[in-house]
C-alpha cells in the first residue's frame, strides 16, 4: 500500500575543528490514516471488523561529519 503525507523538520551542524563537524535533526512525518475492514475475517480477527491507523512518527538524528 502506497501512502501520501509530508515531513517536516531541522537540523544543526557545529564545525568542532577544521575536519570534524556534529549534527543533529529532527523531523515529524505524517502519513494520514486509513480504515481497514476486514469482511472474510481469518488471522484471528473476526469477519466485519474494522480498524483505524494513523502513521505519524517523530526521528532525531546524530551524526559526526570527518572532512579530508
Amino acid at each position: 500500500m502506497n501512502r501520501t503525507g509530508y515531513t517536516i523538520g531541522a537540523g544543526l551542524e557545529y564545525r568542532v575543528t577544521e575536519n570534524i563537524s556534529i549534527q543533529t535533526e529532527y523531523s515529524y512525518t505524517d502519513l494520514g490514516s486509513n480504515s481497514v475492514g476486514y469482511a472474510a475475517g481469518g488471522g484471528g480477527i473476526p469477519a466485519g471488523t474494522a480498524i483505524d491507523e494513523e502513521v505519524k512518527f517523530h526521528a532525531v538524528k546524530t551524526g559526526v561529519n570527518f572532512r579530508f
